[in-house]
Formats: structure tokens, sequence, C-alpha cells
């Protein structure tokens, strides 16, 4: 039915994950991922063990730290990212290295609202959606990471790894793939996508 409106979008990719919606499930949980949560046009409820609970706009959580969101009024936005990759590395140095969550003023977020409401609206390829997270996360860690063309070596390897899943794939395998040495397409792997090669 044309008539209907599409109310979340979600992105899921290699060390990183982008939802946006009215309501995520609020039980108790942890991941391996450092996240970040935000709701403009409304709060929700935070808790982790460390916690009591408390109101708020915008959050981040360190990895591996069981937290509840809930009560949510609003739309939120989470990007979860890993913690191994460039910018999860250095969103933990900036705000998540000596505490496990930290609350964030949301004037830091009003200007990407619009954006990332938009991807809601849009058939917003998963590139496109991560090249917003990684804005933002390089605006809030005011650091900036590699952001040109991608190499078509490492084109060809995600493409080849999205439908050679069922395969157990090595780093020697890929690399000769596309004609490199093991240490130089690693090398290239982590500097063009951010995260190792796992």
């Amino acid at each position: 039915d044309s008539s209907m409106k599409k109310n979340a979008s979600f992105y899921c990719g290699a060390g990183r994950m982008l939802h946006i919606a009215s309501h995520l499930p609020a039980q108790t949980h942890q991941h391996s991922a450092i996240q970040i949560t935000f709701c403009l046009d409304g709060s929700f409820n935070a808790w982790t063990e460390a916690t009591d609970g408390f109101p708020t706009q915008a959050i981040i959580i360190d990895s591996n730290v069981q937290h509840s969101l809930k009560d949510f009024s609003g739309v939120q936005v989470t990007c979860l990212i890993t913690p191994d990759a460039v910018r999860g590395a250095n969103l933990k140095n900036k705000f998540v290295a000596e505490k496990q969550i930290v609350e964030l003023p949301i004037e830091q977020f009003r200007a990407w609202w619009p954006d990332f409401l938009a991807l809601v609206e849009n058939n917003t390829p998963c590139f496109q959606a991560f090249d917003l997270c990684d804005r933002m996360i390089d605006e809030l860690t005011g650091t900036k990471e590699y952001r040109g063309v991608i190499d078509s070596r490492i084109m060809d390897t995600i493409h080849h790894i999205q439908h050679s899943l069922h395969e157990d794939l090595c780093a020697e395998f890929l690399a000769a793939r596309v004609h490199l040495s093991k240490d130089r397409f690693l090398h290239l792997f982590k500097e063009q996508l951010g995260i190792p090669l796992r």
C-alpha cells in the first residue's frame, strides 16, 4: 500500500549498526559495540549497573556494559560501532575511557537530526547512512578519518565476502584475489574501512 508511511530504518554493516525508530526494545542487555543514542523530539531513561537510571536525550555507552533504555518519547537514533574500528576507538578515548555511560548535550546532535530522519523517509543506501554516522562521530570526537573513494580492490573484496559468507575466507586468499601481499592488503583494508579484517 503506497499510503503507508515508513516509520523505521535499520542498517547493519561490518562493525556497525544504525537504527532509527520511535521505539527500541528495552530489555537489559550488553553488546560488544559502543552505543550512541539520541532523541531530539523527546527523551528516554538510561540505566546501567553503575547508575540508578536517569532521564536524558543523548548518551554514549561503552561496549560490554549491561544497560537498558526505556520510557521513550519521540524518535530515537541509535548507532553502534565496534571499539576496534578507528572511529570506535576515537569515541572510547574521548568519551567512555573513564566512565561506562556519558550523557551528552542534545545540542551536539541538533544539526544531524534532519539528515537521520530523512533516512527513514528515503530508501537510502547503506553506505550513505553509514557516511552520515561517520561524519557525526568525526564531529563529536574532533577527528577526521579517511573519507575518500574506496579502492576498487577493497570494494571487490567486500563484494566477494558478501557473496561468500558460507566459505571460510582467510586474508591470504583475499589478498591474492586482488594481487596484493597479505600485509599490504590488511593495511589497505583497515585504512579504507576503519576496521581490521577478521
